[in-house]
């Protein structure tokens, strides 16, 4: 008997889910992916394995006179319409596989790769631009189809805004234990808790480390029922990880909300000052007040661990944190946190753990993050201005903990005008000077510049000063503890 394995995954999700600058769009949109992906979680006339992490694997049988292929590819067809009509804008992908009883481990490599080929293909046709004679959308810059909200809007932007309570509801079912401060979450960036006068606000990135390798078969002569299991039961734990770190992270808002309202940091009222995005198996995207933004993205990452190895995986992650004005383009903004997260990915590399980044854009459109790094961050040659990314664990020159302890120094001992004409100083590479002033006014026990190694022990290009770091986020970061 011939079996079909269909893999089943969504396009240019960043497109979809960032394309407008409106919070509850971009939730709305993060629903119907999710939606659309969670069809195929219910048997019809296939055999589920996994749904999550932005895919679906299932499986089909022949029957009622038609090959397994057949049949795979007649109910991807009926999904596909489907969505034309439910997630208009939303690009999906299948790709199918057909194979022997006892072979299906082979399949699964197989049937990755042919999806990844479908991925990086061109999607036949092109979206219809707004015509002259037709009012535009102006979150998607179609034509405009309905009128909704006191606006003309795309068909697109209309089907995203329909599903927002629905979202809500949902995530409301989830975290019901940690409404209990706040009753709600929010679905437009005013309502994120900023102080009058304030702009500034946080979208984290998070993703797992190494999770691919996890889905592949754990033996090479492992039989189709195995492997099911494994890939069943590695989905609903990954799921059961990331929604426990995240309850960890709303219960550290709920704890430090005395000491928020004592600092005035958030203005707390009736909704949570963060609001998940996308979530859901290692991959998790929020947006929160600005200066809350990386104590929970280092929250997240330490629980992810922590709820992992309860579990027996022992799984790290890396985050990027975008701190940005509220007006900023939120597709820039995602972009800019998905650098962050690749950044930290690549010294995930040399030491397998967790690690963060993160940038703060005062004004103007960033650039590459790369090219705006080696035009601001680098006052010398082989001498960088960042310590970060840093790693989330201790007993390292560059972990978070040792950032968290330069930032109270400087918030709590140092005069601002002098902590800034500091910061100020070391771009312009006159450390000496400004150091040697902190000093006379008995601030003796700043760190000194840290020569980065490789493992031959051999200094790499980079000298790395261990002071801007805190200063450029002293007034961008709050710690909860």
């Amino acid at each position: 008997m011939t079996n079909c394995l269909t893999f089943i995954g969504t396009g240019s999700i960043q497109q979809f889910v960032y394309q407008s600058n409106r919070l509850k769009e971009n939730v709305g949109a993060s629903w119907l992916v999710s939606q659309a992906l969670e069809y195929w979680n219910a048997p019809g006339l296939w055999r589920p394995i996994f749904v999550g992490g932005g895919n679906a694997a299932v499986i089909f049988e022949p029957g009622h006179g038609k090959s397994a292929l057949e049949i795979a590819r007649s109910q991807v067809t009926v999904w596909s319409e489907k969505m034309l009509e439910v997630a208009p804008g939303l690009r999906v992908l299948a790709a199918h596989h057909e194979y022997q009883p006892g072979e299906l481990a082979g399949a699964f490599k197989v049937v990755r790769e042919k999806l990844r080929a479908v991925e990086n293909r061109a999607p036949s046709g092109a979206p219809l631009g707004s015509l002259p004679i037709c009012r535009q959308c102006n979150s998607t810059g179609l034509a405009a189809a309905e009128y909704t909200d006191r606006e003309w809007m795309s068909q697109e932007s209309a089907k995203k805004r329909s599903v927002v309570e629905s979202a809500t509801t949902h995530l409301r079912r989830t975290y019901a234990s940690q409404l209990s401060t706040f009753s709600d979450f929010p679905v437009q960036i005013d309502d994120l808790g900023l102080m009058e006068g304030e702009r500034y606000m946080a979208v984290v990135h998070a993703d797992g480390n190494g999770i691919g390798k996890l889905f592949e078969p754990a033996k090479e002569n492992a039989t189709d029922e195995d492997v099911e299991k494994q890939f069943k039961d590695l989905s609903a734990e990954l799921t059961d990880i990331s929604k426990a770190a995240f309850e960890r992270v709303l219960e550290r808002v709920n704890t430090a909300v005395s000491n928020l309202k004592e600092e005035e940091v958030v203005q707390i009222a009736e909704f949570f000052p963060l609001r998940p995005i996308v979530w859901g198996g290692d991959d998790l995207t929020f947006v929160c007040h600005g200066r809350l933004g990386l104590d929970l993205a280092v929250a997240y990452l330490k629980a992810f661990e922590e709820e992992s190895k309860a579990k027996n995986l022992s799984l790290t992650a890396c985050a990027g944190v975008a701190i940005i004005p509220s007006k900023f383009p939120f597709a820039r903004a995602y972009h800019l946190a998905g650098q962050l997260c690749a950044s930290a990915k690549r010294e995930r590399i040399k030491r397998d753990s967790s690690w963060i980044d993160f940038e703060i854009v005062r004004e103007g459109a960033l650039p590459d993050l790369g090219g705006f790094r080696s035009a601001n961050y680098y006052p010398k040659v082989q001498e960088t201005l960042l310590m970060r990314p840093y790693l989330v664990a201790d007993g390292h020159a560059r972990s978070w903990s040792r950032f968290t302890k330069r930032w109270r120094k400087f918030h709590k001992e140092v005069p601002r005008s002098k902590a800034k004409s500091l910061m100020n100083d070391l771009a312009l590479g006159r450390r000496k000077d400004a150091i040697g002033f902190l000093e006379s006014r008995g601030h003796t026990d700043l760190e000194s510049p840290w020569i980065d190694m490789n493992e031959s022990g051999q200094s790499k290009v980079r000298i790395r000063e261990p002071l801007f770091d805190p200063l450029d986020a002293l007034d961008f970061y709050f710690p909860l503890d």
